[in-house]
């Protein structure tokens, strides 16, 4: 037989909801700070001024030679293609 006393069987009870409302906080808390971080990302941009410099995609993009390396890659899938029935 499968007896637990009351006692145990409230405490476990008790433990199972402490830790459910443990795990829902954490969440919650991790979901404010995520929303924290996008409004401090949003106001970061929302106060920039508007001289701020922003560069160029060559800048920021590509490093020296992966251009060269795309545009290769880009010519050999082109002559896959049309070689293909």
């Amino acid at each position: 037989a499968n007896y637990v006393k009351l006692t145990d069987a409230l405490q476990e009870a008790d433990t199972e909801r402490r830790k459910a409302r443990e795990e829902a906080e954490a969440r919650e808390r991790a979901a404010e700070i995520r929303r924290e971080e996008r409004q401090r990302k949003i106001k970061y941009m929302a106060d920039m001024p508007d001289s701020q410099p922003a560069g160029t995609v060559d800048e920021f993009m590509f490093k020296e030679g992966v251009q060269d390396q795309l545009d290769k890659l880009d010519n050999d899938l082109i002559g896959l293609l049309l070689s293909s029935p």
